[in-house]
């Protein structure tokens, strides 16, 4: 731990020491380090805890003082230049304050697997290949002898 927070150690040795301590904590705390075999509703569980409580409560940030929802129906005008509040400049957006964890419904039941989309990906680069090399193959003359302007390899 010590090697982990000490300010004058290089990134690399802080990175070894965080996975030791992070491999060797995880039994101590009852925490699983194989995130593969976590199913979809213990994902969202895992999720959900991890947000702060705080957070949980609210109503997920700060809202500006227009509602977004009268915008999007129309109730509230957009601001024209002359209103009072109207900025001729271009704003960065605020970062959102909200964390999200609900994640949309899915589909389907069934996980596709993304091996047969590699493997087209592989199929059309390899008939990209073939093809490129036939024309190349049938743009060369193909002549019985090969001829040489300086006389290299002529026969005698």
């Amino acid at each position: 731990m010590y090697l982990y927070k000490h300010p004058k150690e290089t990134r690399q040795n802080k990175d070894l020491a965080g996975k030791l301590i992070n491999e060797w904590s995880r039994p101590i705390f009852g925490l699983s380090s194989n995130f593969k075999g976590l199913s979809r509703e213990e994902r969202e569980q895992r999720d959900f805890e991890q947000v702060p409580s705080r957070r949980r409560l609210s109503s997920g940030g700060q809202t500006p003082h227009r509602d977004l929802d009268k915008v999007l129906i129309g109730d509230e005008k957009a601001l024209r230049p002359g209103d009072p509040g109207f900025c001729t400049r271009a704003r960065v957006p605020l970062p959102s304050n909200r964390d999200y964890v609900v994640r949309p419904k899915w589909n389907i039941e069934v996980e596709s697997d993304n091996r047969h989309s590699s493997k087209k990906g592989l199929n059309r680069l390899d008939k990209q290949m073939r093809k490129f090399s036939n024309i190349r193959r049938s743009t060369k003359v193909n002549r019985a002898v090969r001829l040489s302007v300086e006389g290299n390899k002529m026969p005698l």
